[in-house]
């Protein structure tokens, strides 16, 4: 199972989490903690949840360079079950699914409910740090409240300037390639 967040703060860029756990559908046991389950595609940052099926492995081996060849991806197999949420630099942009977001956090996964409850009950976040500090926040709580999100969570800033980046905002180096 799987929780990821997005949390876009308008001409600033976006504060992007997933979590590492994989479930067995059939015995609900814990497969995985430290799967990775975004991909960095040119200046958009995909994340999946839900089967993970032909169309994050297509992305995954060979990520397109821009929104337009993310959505070419996903055009290609709709009969994929994959759940997907993606923001877009270029754009300033939050996608779930093929909807453009007004609202600027979003979730998918079985977690995502608990991580969205904690989202709304924070102030609003005006700042990368401060949606970093708030997403933080949620997923921690979210894997909490729900048994089969968890293992290595993912934090990634996605500023609309400047490279993507795991970890903070102002970190001075990121800790994982895209």
């Amino acid at each position: 199972m799987t929780i990821c967040l997005a949390y876009r703060v308008p001409g600033e860029g976006a504060v992007l989490a997933c979590d590492g756990r994989i479930v067995d559908a059939a015995t609900n046991a814990i497969i995985s903690d430290a799967d990775k389950k975004y991909v960095v595609c040119g200046p958009t940052v995909v994340m999946i949840a839900g089967t993970f099926g032909k169309l994050f492995h297509k992305i995954a081996a060979s990520p397109p360079k821009s929104f337009s060849g993310v959505r070419s991806a996903i055009d290609e197999h709709m009969d994929d079950d994959t759940e997907w949420l993606a923001y877009d630099k270029r754009t300033d942009r939050l996608y779930l699914d093929d909807i453009v977001l007004g609202r600027p956090i979003a979730g998918i996964g079985a977690g995502s409910p608990f991580g969205l409850g904690a989202l709304e009950a924070l102030p609003l976040a005006r700042s990368l740090e401060a949606a970093y500090k708030a997403v933080s926040i949620a997923m921690s709580i979210a894997c909490r409240r729900n048994a089969s999100c968890g293992g290595r969570v993912r934090l990634l800033t996605a500023p609309k300037r400047g490279p993507i980046k795991y970890g903070p905002p102002h970190a001075a180096k990121s800790r994982e390639p895209g």
